[in-house]
């Protein structure tokens, strides 16, 4: 199957993805949303891609200016990740094992967590995975009929979209007020 970027350097371009039973690569209209969203420039950002799977996020986040870290808990997956990135001559580090362990291995604070974890397992465990990074941004990907929390961690839910079978909840930071 082969699936096409929608924006920044590598717009246009067309990526094998693996097949796997358990990978399901977010449709473009949902991630054309998601980055009108977030911006189409996130130089300087750093993204940690918990659940890389088919890697189109990861290249979504990359081809927009991001520094991308990708897990992905499959060996085989992971190894088909890194040849694809090597081929579009795309920087993006992928960890290989399972998203619990490599967390505790992050060097810094990321500006975003992306998770897309398959549907049929515990998304409030994911969220709170993803929110032990302390990242400034969490994007969750999941099926329209989960019920988002209002928070988690330290962040609240800002937006919430769905776009076919699937929907996009955004969780951020929120500014700390001063008793002044």
């Amino acid at each position: 199957m082969s699936v096409r970027i929608t924006g920044g350097a590598l717009r246009g371009r067309l990526v094998d993805v693996p097949t796997a039973e358990d990978l399901r690569p977010t449709p473009s209209m949902a991630r054309e949303a998601l980055f009108s969203m977030l911006g189409q420039r996130l130089d300087g950002w750093r993204v940690v891609d918990l659940c890389a799977g088919s890697g189109v996020m990861s290249l979504e986040f990359a081809s927009r200016g991001a520094r991308v870290e990708a897990c992905e808990r499959n060996p085989k997956t992971a190894r088909q990740l890194q040849a694809t990135f090597a081929k579009l001559a795309v920087e993006i580090n992928v960890r290989v094992g399972d998203s619990a362990v490599l967390v505790r291995d992050m060097p810094t604070r990321p500006s975003l967590v992306y998770l897309d974890p398959p549907f049929r397992q515990d998304l409030s465990g994911w969220l709170n995975l993803g929110a032990s990074l302390a990242p400034e941004r969490l994007v969750l990907e999941h099926p329209p009929t989960f019920a988002a929390p209002q928070r988690v961690g330290g962040l609240t839910l800002d937006r919430r979209r769905t776009y076919g079978g699937v929907a996009i909840a955004i969780y951020v930071e929120l500014p700390a007020i001063s008793a002044g």
